[in-house]
């Protein structure tokens, strides 16, 4: 057997809402807590109950309009996809893959610190991830969507595309009716709500379509 992979604490990249903060990202822990109120159903307790999983990010204080921190400030409460490439590397692969998903942006992150003019403010948040994140093992093919944000959308309003292998994209679909979009990444699409009720939506890249993933149209 040879070695393993090894993770290191050196090219971590981390994209949330299409934007990989990985220059002002000190720390990115993925871990997985016994989820607290809501129902637990029968399938939740026979996999060992239900789990939220979630992610504690460490970042350097900064009020530049295009840092980490405006990003939370901005984005409390709001949910968001992300990517997560602890090799920091830009192509998932079976031996470096990326998680993905949605995640909530967490609470207004602190400002300040103690005296010192050699001292760096830094401060801690934990953004809470719907469901369970999907592991990316860079198969070959066409897109997969992991994620549509935020609910509850209506006609003409926007919405956030998450997944993989968006690269290229062609089109994007709700309930067959092709709609605006903009490409903000490859794991990121904005796209214009179309439809009523439930409906499927699909992201068509060169490489083929993408399963159907149902997203519920407000009235």
């Amino acid at each position: 057997m040879t070695g393993s992979t090894r993770i290191k604490g050196a090219a971590l990249g981390l994209t949330i809402g299409g934007v990989d903060y990985w220059a002002d990202i000190s720390s990115a822990v993925f871990d997985n807590e016994e989820a607290t109120g809501g129902v637990t159903t029968f399938a939740d307790a026979a996999a060992g109950g239900s789990r939220q999983h979630f992610v504690t990010v460490s970042a350097i204080q900064s009020l530049a309009s295009a840092s980490f921190w405006r990003y939370v400030w901005a984005n409390t409460g709001v949910s968001a996809t992300y990517k997560y490439a602890p090799h920091g590397n830009a192509t998932a692969s079976a031996n470096e893959p990326h998680l993905t998903g949605n995640l909530k942006i967490g609470p207004k992150p602190t400002l300040g610190g103690d005296a010192g003019s050699d001292n760096t403010y830094t401060f801690e948040t934990r953004f809470d991830i719907t469901g369970e994140p999907v592991l990316d093992v860079g198969t070959s093919g066409g897109p997969v969507v992991t994620a549509i944000a935020p609910t509850g959308r209506a006609i003409d309003e926007l919405v956030v595309i998450g997944g993989t292998r968006f690269t290229g994209v062609t089109g994007v679909t709700f309930d067959g009716t092709a709609v605006e979009f903009v490409f903000n990444s490859d794991s990121s699409i904005s796209a214009v709500v179309a439809g009523a009720g439930a409906v499927d939506v699909i992201v068509t890249t060169a490489s083929g379509a993408s399963t159907a993933v149902e997203y519920t149209v407000a009235a």
